[in-house]
C-alpha cells in the first residue's frame, strides 16, 4: 500500500477548511470583546476614584466643536506635573456634554480632568469647566456623560 498516492476527498479538505476558519473566526471575536471589556474596564476604574480627577487652568487654542465631542487644546504648563513633555505636547481634550461649550480661542478655563487618561490615550476628557467664575459644565453632569461614553466603548 502507498501512502503517497492517497488523498483527503476534496469533499472532506473543504469541511476541514470552513470548520477552520469558524474556528479562527469564533477566537477573534472572543479576543475583540475581551480587549474591549478590558478597556471599558481601565477607563471605568480610572473614573471612579475621585481623587483622578485634577482641577488646571488653561488657555484655549483650538476648539472643534465635533459631532459626538467637542475636542480642544489648552495651553496649560500645569499638566507637566503629571505628564512628561512628549505626552504634553500630543494632548488634546475632549467635552462630552449635549451642547458644545461656548469657549473661543484665547479664553482662559479652569477645567478638571483626569491625567492618568494618558496611560491609554493622547486624549484627555474635561468633566468640568469654569469661564469667567461661571461653571459651564457641571462636574456631576460631566462625569455622568463621561461614565456614559466609557460604557458605550465597543471594538471598532
Amino acid at each position: 500500500r502507498d501512502f503517497a498516492e492517497e488523498t483527503i476527498p476534496e469533499a472532506v479538505m473543504k469541511r476541514i477548511l470552513c470548520f477552520i476558519i469558524i474556528i479562527c473566526a469564533l477566537i477573534s471575536a472572543t479576543g475583540c470583546g475581551y480587549a474591549t471589556q478590558r478597556k471599558r474596564n481601565q477607563y471605568l476604574n480610572l473614573y471612579e476614584k475621585e481623587e483622578n480627577f485634577v482641577s488646571l487652568t488653561g488657555k484655549v487654542t483650538e476648539v472643534d466643536n465635533g459631532e459626538n465631542a467637542q475636542i480642544l487644546k489648552i495651553e496649560c504648563p500645569d499638566l507637566l506635573n503629571y505628564v512628561s513633555q512628549k505626552e504634553y505636547e500630543r494632548i488634546q481634550y475632549r467635552v462630552y456634554s449635549d451642547l458644545p461649550l461656548d469657549l473661543e480661542v484665547g479664553e482662559t478655563i479652569t477645567f478638571i480632568t483626569v491625567p492618568a487618561e494618558c496611560e491609554y490615550s493622547y486624549t484627555l476628557s474635561i468633566v468640568s469647566v469654569d469661564k469667567d467664575g461661571e461653571n459651564i459644565l457641571d462636574f456631576e453632569k460631566g462625569k455622568e456623560s463621561l461614565i456614559a461614553w466609557a460604557n458605550q466603548l465597543q471594538y471598532k
